[in-house]
């Protein structure tokens, strides 16, 4: 269980600032604060806590993540030193207003469902095949292995913009 108060990272593409209509140009990151879920700053916006969590800056100075950032990580870099996604952005209102947090989807609450389909579908390797005009022959010139990591990521975030 996410504890209040502990640092989180979010990435992402989207806008700098509020009705903004350019995306970044560059991946950026933002520290933000896990916020207690009882808090006005959480309860105000968030509909369900059992799903979502709320982040933002302590003392509430005006970062967050924005318009374009949806679907993007909220992570930890936890005891064994490895990234850790507790979260995926989902909305808030507007973009740094002070004293709001983001909202973000819980990973943990959707753990039993993403295992289970990463085990329904497991990891495939692809292997090309190439013939010269002199010999016959196979080589196999990639091996693309798709990581469980990847396929979580990816039927996680299929599993949000379609519900």
């Amino acid at each position: 269980m996410l504890m209040d108060n502990t640092e989180l990272i979010a990435v992402g593409w989207g806008t700098t600032y509020e009705n903004s209509e350019h995306a970044s140009d560059s991946l950026r990151q933002v520290t933000l604060t896990a916020i207690n879920s009882s808090s006005s700053l959480c309860t105000s916006i968030a509909h369900d806590m059992t799903t979502h969590l709320c982040a933002g800056t302590i003392p509430y100075s005006g970062k967050d993540t924005c318009q374009g950032d949806s679907g993007g990580p909220l992570m930890i870099f936890n005891n064994d030193k490895q990234w850790e996604i507790q979260g995926v952005t989902s909305y808030g209102e507007g973009c740094g207003r002070r004293y709001t947090s983001g909202v973000y989807t819980r990973v943990g609450y959707y753990l039993d469902w993403i295992n289970q389909t990463i085990e329904s579908n497991p990891a495939t390797t692809t292997t090309t095949t190439t013939t010269t005009a002199t010999t016959k022959r196979t080589n196999a010139l990639s091996k693309v292995i798709i990581r469980k990591v990847d396929v979580l990521l990816i039927y996680f975030l299929v599993f949000l913009i379609f519900n």
